[in-house]
């Protein structure tokens, strides 16, 4: 379990530091406290375009941003989820999808 938070933890880090212009020490800072503080899961998948890809997020995405209406519904093979990565560096599209035929793996980590 120590290896996941820790490899959490700079794949977060490394994730901020690459939206935002940041120092790496400060980065992992945060990430740091984002692992030993809350529940996320570390999520592999591949993207539209075929690019694989490893996402810290959590998967209840309704607690940082609220639905807006009933809008149209998802498909059931559709997974909503926040990236923490442009969450915690004030990006504004911090909302993210992905279908569950596409991810690689999906690992639940908690406090």
């Amino acid at each position: 379990m120590k290896y996941l938070k820790q490899k959490a933890a700079f794949t977060l880090a490394h994730q901020m530091c690459q939206i935002q212009q940041i120092a790496f020490s400060d980065a992992l800072q945060i990430a740091w406290r984002v692992v030993l503080t809350g529940a996320y899961n570390m999520v592999s998948f591949i993207k539209n375009n075929g690019e694989k890809t490893t996402r810290i997020i959590s998967k209840d995405w309704a607690k940082f941003q609220a639905p807006k209406n009933s809008g149209k519904k998802m498909p059931d093979s559709l997974i909503v989820m926040v990236d923490l990565a442009k969450y915690l560096t004030n990006e504004e599209s911090f909302i993210i999808s992905a279908y569950q035929n596409k991810i690689i793996l999906d690992i639940a980590i908690a406090a």
